[in-house]
């Protein structure tokens, strides 16, 4: 596909999931997809990572980066039923290359985002300006706008990605916590969309705080770039959504 915005993907996963059939999950097979579509870097994570064995599924995303630094950049997870691994887990991946950023996923850790075990998480965040990107929705006791609201209460400086917050039912919502606190990004991954949704969005919380995400491989990344590329937006905001909002994070980071 030929186009002229820089796209960068803030939401991607790596290899199988149990009950999908999720084709060319593998990371030669993901950076194939991104190649078809014009998507240049993808910010990814382990399905195996999110649920089941965060350490083994950190060790698999370290090295689809290794295989594709240019492509790729890793999200480091941690499991917070197990809460003495997690500060360890966090320092430990941050000082590696690969990774930069942290993924939670409290709707399969069955366990709430603003409990005390994901308080490592908040203070390495804040300590190297990093963005952390939650799963959340509308109606999850886990990671629900109303859990979200309470972590940024205590810590507002976090720039936290608020993932699948333009799905119809949770946009409103996710987007008054957006309103709240200024470095509250909304991710727009979904897996069915509105018409018109990017439009709305834009109007209510502005261009400059939309990232654009697919859930690959889980989903195909091409209904998200087509639902931005022919939004009725200005070329200026698209550029924002598809990737400068997410490179302007990434330079944040501190190291």
């Amino acid at each position: 596909m030929i186009h002229r915005f820089d796209i960068i993907d803030v939401h991607m996963h790596l290899g199988p999931y149990f009950n999908f059939h999720i084709a060319h999950h593998d990371p030669a097979g993901i950076v194939a997809e991104m190649d078809r579509l014009g998507i240049r870097q993808g910010w990814v994570s382990s399905h195996l990572a999110i649920e089941g064995d965060a350490p083994l599924g950190n060790d698999e995303t370290a090295e689809a980066v290794r295989a594709f630094p240019d492509r790729f950049v890793g999200y480091v997870a941690v499991d917070p039923n197990y809460p003495n691994e997690v500060r360890p887990e966090l320092e430990r991946r941050l000082a590696q290359p690969e990774f930069k950023m942290i993924k939670l996923h409290p709707g399969l850790a069955t366990y709430p985002i603003d409990g005390p075990n994901y308080e490592p998480v908040w203070k390495m965040a804040r300590a190297r300006n990093c963005p952390v990107l939650t799963h959340a929705w509308t109606g999850d006791a886990y990671c629900g706008p109303g859990p979200i609201r309470r972590v940024m209460q205590q810590y507002p400086d976090v720039k936290l990605i608020f993932g699948h917050a333009l799905f119809h039912a949770t946009f409103k919502e996710a987007a008054e916590v957006a309103s709240e606190f200024p470095s509250v990004i909304l991710d727009l991954t979904t897996s069915n969309h509105c018409y018109g949704m990017i439009e709305h969005a834009v109007e209510k919380v502005g261009a400059d705080r939309i990232v654009f995400g697919s859930d690959t491989p889980f989903i195909s990344a091409a209904g998200a770039v087509g639902k931005v590329l022919y939004a009725r937006i200005a070329d200026e905001d698209k550029a924002k959504i598809l990737g400068g909002n997410a490179r302007r994070l990434f330079e944040q980071i501190r190291s």
